[in-house]
């Protein structure tokens, strides 16, 4: 089917169909009416096995993306992710790569590329279906025989092709050679600065940070309890101070983020320009003071808020379907709701203390402003830090 026959099929279902893809994989996400749902899986098989790769399409969609590439000047905060990735992983892991690509790199993808890169990565081989329904286990493994039966090499892997709510596959940790062989990622022996010129910006996008750990890495829920008080809420030191105290921003905050592998903790806000060597200090203080670890109070509310998110967090279809993505994808047990709280009850002040000394490192932590170099370059190089390294908005020193 062309784009416009399947989008007229699914609009005629009630269907919706995306299909994604970020560093660790390629989604496909069916939602659909029950009465629906045999024929919509019916698109989904195809849609799967035989995808239409047409030259028009990509032509089309390659105009829009360099399009998107030419004016990415335009978006302080998408210059600040960008560059912020590329400072975390550097040019050969796949994360330093910006999303939409860079020009050079889109011009030269040809329709073969994009076949042969389906054919090569779209396998049955480790791959999952979620369901979430009132189907029983045995309806779904029916109603996606189909696709079992025609995908390559589905047969032989059956168990790990299909799933319902209480079975799951497991996946296997990382193997150290495979970590091994992962692109080395940059490190900071120090505290590093850098500057990307953002011209008459009204504000600065700023991003303090470091490689952090996977979400499979056992302190990584830990680390989000301790990540709570100090900028994972409204009411977290970081927001409190520079939103509330100080008024620097309409919002600042910090947290883990990871997958497979390990991501990047980072303390960001947009803050108004004329506040900017201002804001990296008072981010400076709370990482370092969360060093010394919380308070009871703050554990207590932290506790008692984060419990009362997990109750509630998987309530909608939707929320459910992320659930079984995360028992899938990082191997979590089928109770690790229940089991997080009963971590979470266990947590001690001085087992967030501790945690804060092993995962946070104020010392040896990039700082990236985004922002109009004339009005806040010289203040960012009084911070004692050095003079800051001047980058252009792909993060290529100047």
């Amino acid at each position: 089917m062309s784009t416009v026959e399947l989008s007229d099929a699914l609009e005629g279902l009630g269907a919706t169909l995306n299909v994604g893809s970020d560093d660790d994989e390629i989604t496909f996400n069916l939602s659909v009416i029950n009465k629906n749902l045999k024929p919509a899986v019916e698109i989904l098989r195809q849609v799967v096995l035989t995808p239409r790769f047409d030259a028009k399409d990509l032509a089309r969609l390659k105009k829009q993306r360099l399009i998107a590439i030419d004016t990415r000047g335009d978006d302080i905060r998408g210059i600040s992710s960008a560059v912020w990735q590329r400072l975390m992983f550097g040019d050969a892991a796949i994360e330093g790569m910006p999303a939409i690509g860079r020009r050079d790199t889109v011009e030269k993808i040809t329709i073969d590329d994009v076949r042969n890169y389906y054919t090569q990565n779209a396998t049955p081989a480790g791959a999952r279906v979620s369901v979430v329904s009132d189907m029983s286990a045995a309806q779904v493994k029916d109603l996606l025989q189909p696709l079992v039966a025609a995908w390559t090499g589905f047969r032989r892997r059956r168990r790990r092709g299909c799933r319902a709510l209480g079975r799951s596959r497991r996946r296997a940790p990382e193997s150290q050679d495979a970590a091994a062989a992962r692109p080395s990622v940059p490190t900071y022996d120090k505290v590093a600065l850098f500057l990307v010129d953002k011209p008459g910006a009204a504000q600065s996008e700023v991003s303090i940070g470091h490689l952090g750990v996977a979400v499979t890495d056992p302190d990584y829920y830990p680390l989000t309890v301790l990540n709570y008080v100090l900028g994972g809420a409204f009411s977290s030191r970081i927001n409190m101070n520079l939103r509330e105290s100080k008024g620097y921003t309409y919002g600042a905050r910090s947290g883990f983020s990871a997958g497979v592998r390990p991501g990047p903790f980072a303390a960001t806000g947009g803050i108004h320009t004329q506040y900017t060597k201002e804001s990296v200090v008072e981010f400076m203080k709370e990482l370092n003071a969360i060093l010394d670890g919380v308070t009871d109070k703050e554990l207590e509310f932290a506790k008692n808020a984060l419990a009362q998110g997990l109750a509630l967090r998987y309530e909608s279809t939707m929320a459910r379907m992320q659930l079984l993505n995360d028992i899938g994808k990082y191997g979590f047990p089928d109770d690790y709701l229940q089991k997080r709280l009963k971590q979470l009850d266990a947590l001690t002040v001085d087992d967030l203390k501790a945690l804060a000394k092993k995962h946070l490192h104020p010392d040896k932590m990039a700082i990236l402003v985004v922002g109009d170099k004339q009005k806040v370059q010289q203040g960012l190089n009084g911070l004692g830090y050095g003079d800051a390294v001047e980058l252009d908005i792909d993060g290529t020193k100047k």
